[in-house]
This record gives structure tokens, sequence and C-alpha cells, in this order.
């Protein structure tokens, strides 16, 4: 079974990151263990952008300009 979860900011950009959201899926975990990163200690320092790179989950966009919503989209198959 492969879930993925995406969530991402209608403007772009998540804060002041050039992120516009991420995604992850059942894979994420094993990415970060391969690369020595764990996904508690990611969560616990508040890295979730660093951790996310890592394993290529960032959504880069640049600027929509606007800001409608934000999107979440949760995949189950």
């Amino acid at each position: 079974m492969l879930n993925q979860i995406t969530s991402f900011g209608s403007d772009g950009a998540d804060g002041r990151t050039d992120a516009g959201g991420g995604i992850v899926d059942g894979k994420t975990k094993e990415i970060l263990a391969a690369k020595d990163l764990k996904i508690d200690n990611v969560l616990a320092d508040n890295d979730v952008y660093n951790g996310l790179l890592a394993c290529d989950g960032l959504i880069i966009t640049e600027s929509t300009g606007t800001n409608v919503n934000d999107v979440a989209i949760l995949l189950c198959k």
C-alpha cells in the first residue's frame, strides 16, 4: 500500500522559506534513514525543510501572486 500526503500553500511559499510545501509517502522514512537522518529527530528539531530537502520531497515554485488557500491532499491506494 502506498499512501502519499501532499501539502502546499497556494501562494508558493511556506513562511520564510522558498518551499511552497512538501510531499511524503511510505518511502520517506527509508530515504531519510539511508541518509542517517531519523524522522523523529527531524520533527523534534522542527527541521522538516531540511528533512524534505534530503529526500527530494520539497515543493518549490515561484510566487504565484495569490494567497487563496492552503491545500492538503491524501492519496491512499
